[in-house]
């Protein structure tokens, strides 16, 4: 078990996405500390895929993002669903808790070599989002849903699109990460009434532009 004021996050993320974990991390050792009057360390370590989480020793929490998947182009999803349930079920019978990110729909014009290109990249982002689902329903999982929460936002108020480029979308996207894990996978380190008192901190949705305005 986790030493109390520790945390150690398994991140399994695109390039793009680091300073989200990174926010994310800030994030959640602000609402603890907030939460406890203490001081949290958050310890983040990279990972190079899904199947690579908890390579180094079992981290706390083990966050994986779908993004990496649009890569693999020549992978159908029910291949990428079937990799992806072997490793996060390996992780559950670890007990170590795992949380899925969806992939933000917003495709910025001129990203695909075409507009069929940008439309097939569209697709295979909401097959992936549903896989997300699909995923948690079937492992215990938990989502962050990026999707959701940049899109009621809006792409162009963020400046950005599903690579989460900019600090905007990072920052949003750090609270939906540090959202999922408040709501469950850190109840072995910390009582409810401390996850209760970190989540107030961290606020609700509609009031995120505060927190974003706040630490930028």
């Amino acid at each position: 078990m986790t030493a109390p004021g520790r945390i150690v996050l398994d991140a399994a993320v695109a390039e793009s996405e680091r300073p989200a974990i990174d926010a994310a991390a800030s994030q959640l050792a602000e609402c603890l500390g907030a939460a406890t009057g203490a001081r949290w360390s958050i310890e983040v370590r990279p990972c190079d895929g899904v199947a690579a989480l908890a390579s180094a020793g079992p981290p706390t929490v083990a966050v994986a993002s779908l993004l990496p998947e649009l890569e693999r182009a020549g992978e159908t999803i029910a291949q990428t669903q079937a990799r992806w349930r072997a490793a996060l079920e390996a992780l559950a019978g670890r007990g170590i808790p795992a949380i899925v990110c969806t992939i933000f729909r917003h495709v910025a014009p001129g990203v695909g070599a075409t507009r069929e290109a940008s439309a097939a990249m569209r697709e295979r982002i909401r097959r992936l989002d549903l896989a997300a689902a699909e995923l948690s329903h079937g492992t215990g999982a938990s989502v962050a849903d990026l999707d959701r929460v940049l899109a009621h936002l809006g792409a162009r108020p963020l400046a950005t699109d599903y690579r989460l480029g900019g600090p905007y979308a990072a920052e949003v996207a750090g609270w939906t990460i540090v959202g999922a894990m408040l709501d469950g996978p850190l109840d072995a380190v910390a009582e409810p009434e401390v996850l209760q008192r970190a989540q107030a901190h961290q606020g609700p949705l509609w009031e995120v532009h505060r927190l974003v305005r706040r630490r930028l």
